[in-house]
């Protein structure tokens, strides 16, 4: 899948990292210094979401009165597959996402998708994925509407800030190229549901109302999963390595290798996995083991900060751990030939749960809210953890 972001930053034309000299270590320590201030803006937004137990509390009521969420079906699966001290939170934001939907549009179904469907949700660092189906084609006033909901929702709810949700008319499930109305990065966008996306709910997508996946999408037709990976790869990422800038992120370090390997295995076996069995796939695919134990460490631990020369090497090593891979992905028969090593077997992805998908085209700017809507994607999943 859609995802992910901080502030583009523009390589310089003809620009690479052995010619960057003293300018580029200056833009470092500047990128440095902001992602200084940047962990310490997550730690102060952590410290806030510890003072949530006494509201929490208070909702307690609420719950007891009863939800589908908590008490039926799939919802029991949801609650099973996050870390249980994360579970009440994360639920009430959930709960009340989609009574509050209810409330705007008719609503048929609401799904969720991505870590919290693949058992790989990590409280305060996974986005919430979720796809809402409506019953038909929302107009202006609606968007304004679903628009001025999510941003009150992420205004008094912090966990509703990775909340992302896509809303598709059940008259156009089965167009798999549609653009659909989407709330991400604190904004409305237009954008597909992937195939990547579509897959995941099929497998097991969890159903916080409504029917289920099965019984409202149609199937993927055969090979329509693997041409999507490979036009992402191509379209997407193998430009992408071409930009040497965009690599000192750790966002972009992320999620760049670890769509190469969903990719990889969803190429070869025909399966999904989620980032941490991704993590280790790239071990056996060669991937610099320091450059893993790093992106774990953001995903799953306190990283320790990153200096600019390891910054630049980091962003070097994984840029063209990368390009490699692609370019195998894409070469002819690249996963059916029997002699190659592992380490040079083609990942093709541009493919993450959703697609890791571009954050799509933004639509109406009066539509757009101010404020959160800083987070400014920089392409299609370009990155959106």
């Amino acid at each position: 899948m859609l995802l992910p972001g901080s502030p583009n930053v523009t390589p310089a034309a003809g620009l690479s990292f052995p010619d960057a000299g003293h300018g580029a270590v200056r833009l470092f320590r500047m990128q440095a210094m902001v992602g200084i201030r940047r962990r310490e803006q997550r730690a102060e937004r952590r410290s806030r979401r510890g003072s949530l137990s006494g509201r929490v509390g208070a909702a307690k009521g609420l719950r007891a009165r009863g939800s589908d969420l908590r008490t039926q079906g799939p919802a029991q699966g949801w609650c099973a597959r996050i870390p249980r001290m994360a579970a009440t939170e994360t639920d009430l934001v959930l709960e009340r996402f989609v009574s509050e939907t209810r409330s705007v549009v008719p609503t048929v179904a609401v799904w969720a998708h991505g870590s919290l469907a693949l058992g790989d949700f990590q409280p305060g660092r996974s986005d919430l994925d979720l796809i809402a189906i409506v019953e038909s084609p929302l107009d202006d006033g609606r968007r304004d509407r679903l628009a001025a909901m999510h941003q009150r929702l992420m205004d008094e709810e912090p966990a509703a800030a990775r909340l992302h949700c896509s809303y598709m008319a059940a008259s156009s499930l089965i167009e798999a190229e549609a653009d659909h109305l989407t709330w991400a990065h604190g904004m409305i966008l237009e954008r597909p549901v992937t195939p990547v996306t579509r897959r995941e709910l099929l497998d097991g997508g969890l159903t916080l109302h409504g029917p289920s996946p099965a019984e409202l999408l149609p199937p993927l037709t055969h090979g329509q999963l693997e041409d999507f990976i490979r036009r992402d790869l191509a379209g997407f990422w193998l430009p992408a390595t071409g930009k040497p800038l965009l690599w000192l992120r750790d966002v972009r370090v992320d999620l760049g290798l670890l769509v190469l390997a969903r990719a990889t295995v969803t190429l070869r076996d025909g399966r999904l996995i989620t980032k941490g069995e991704a993590l280790a796939e790239l071990l056996e695919l060669g991937a610099p083991a320091d450059v893993v134990r790093d992106i774990r460490e953001r995903r799953y631990a306190e990283p320790a900060p990153i200096g600019p020369v390891r910054r630049i090497r980091r962003g070097m090593r994984a840029r063209a751990f990368v390009r490699r891979g692609i370019n195998h992905a894409l070469a002819p028969g690249a996963q059916h030939r029997p002699g190659i090593d592992r380490a040079r077997r083609s990942p093709a992805s541009g493919t993450g749960p959703r697609g890791l998908r571009h954050p799509g085209r933004p639509v109406r700017p009066s539509a757009v809210p101010t404020g959160v809507g800083a987070l400014r994607p920089t392409s299609r999943a370009g990155p959106r953890r």
